[in-house]
């Protein structure tokens, strides 16, 4: 059963605001498995993604990203490839019908290396104009005939009219077309770190072992790149995912990459009392995710008990720590597993 969102022939007013909205907003009402399922969403989730995305009202968040361009005077910021230079950049400002002429535009571009350029235009021709709240837009096109070099440059702008000045910048970010590509071919070693083992790490491949990896494959085999999986912080749990490929968070790596041998407040004590426990994570055939976090999350908070010891003497407000660790604690906290076991938020 199709929604009469997504079926052309079935749209009414409201269905058609409503899916005009979500392209505005760049949400994908539709989209196809690996199968080559085609899957609608049904109009209320499509609400409810807009609504947590801050559209509530959907004729005011229309507006809002029609008429928003026409209130900024200049994007703040154009990114865009070294062979796909627009050929003019667009202005929009207020201006009562009959002005063009008198119109004055200033236009400044600075390059990343310094290099300056300024131009002066008398008179304008507007290529859109739009009415909004009562008052006449237009939009003018800037020419940019110049193909600049990669970098980030500096546009600045300045229009005049009796009684009357704006100004606006922009940054304008040049970008290559491709990665660097050396001048000649190379090869490399592509492995999942976790995967390596070695008498020091905890029964999983760490940052410790990738250093070694690299001086080994750079100094003895000459290799010129190291392929990894993504690092980022992810449940470390069987239950709750261990996919690299999964992240929790792009924000920070994940713990099972720690190398206790070279971490700041882990001394050879610590390393030496859990060394049993060490010994069978390295034996065990697969990596055992759990114990692996466990074990490691225990010596890091071992190590950041040293670290704030001086810190902790110091009279000063703080949390109570009890608190503290259960708002923290994986077991208490909800957002330590995979999105799908997150609570719903309230809409």
């Amino acid at each position: 059963m199709t929604d009469p969102l997504l079926d052309s022939f079935e749209l009414d007013g409201s269905t058609m605001e409503l899916a005009e909205l979500a392209a505005l907003a760049g949400v994908h009402t539709e989209y196809h498995d690996m199968w080559g399922n085609l899957h609608r969403a049904p109009a209320s989730t499509i609400k409810a993604v807009l609504a947590s995305m801050g559209h509530r009202d959907v004729e005011t968040s229309l507006r809002e990203l029609k008429y928003g361009p026409w209130s900024r005077f200049v994007e703040p910021v154009l990114v865009t490839l070294e062979h796909e230079q627009p050929a003019s950049i667009p202005i929009r400002f207020p201006l009562e019908e009959g002005l063009e002429p008198l119109v004055v535009l200033h236009v400044e571009f600075t390059e990343e290396d310094g290099r300056h350029e300024e131009r002066t235009l008398e008179g304008i021709v507007p290529v859109d104009v739009e009415i909004i709240g009562g008052m006449r837009h237009v939009r003018v096109d800037i020419p940019n005939e110049t193909s600049r070099p990669l970098g980030y440059h500096t546009l600045n702008v300045q229009v005049d009219l009796p009684g009357y000045t704006k100004k606006g910048s922009m940054r304008m970010i040049i970008a290559p077309e491709r990665c660097h590509r050396p001048r000649q071919r190379c090869w490399g070693i592509t492995l999942s770190l976790y995967g390596l083992r070695s008498e020091q790490n905890a029964g999983a491949g760490d940052l410790g072992d990738l250093k070694e990896l690299i001086k080994w494959a750079g100094d003895d085999l000459n290799a010129g790149f190291i392929g990894i999986n993504p690092l980022h912080s992810i449940p470390n749990s069987l239950s709750e995912g261990i996919s690299p490929y999964s992240p929790i968070s792009r924000l920070y790596r994940s713990l099972l990459y720690v190398d206790l041998n070279n971490t700041p407040f882990i001394n050879k004590e610590d390393l030496k009392r859990a060394r049993k426990r060490l010994e069978e994570l390295r034996e065990a055939e697969f990596v055992d995710y759990d114990k692996v976090a466990g074990l490691k999350t225990a010596m890091l908070l071992k190590a950041f008990e040293r670290f704030s010891e001086p810190w902790r003497q110091t009279p000063c407000p703080r949390g109570n720590r009890r608190a503290t660790e259960r708002i923290w604690s994986r077991r208490e906290n909800p957002l330590s597993a995979m999105p799908r076991s997150w609570p719903l938020p309230r809409i």
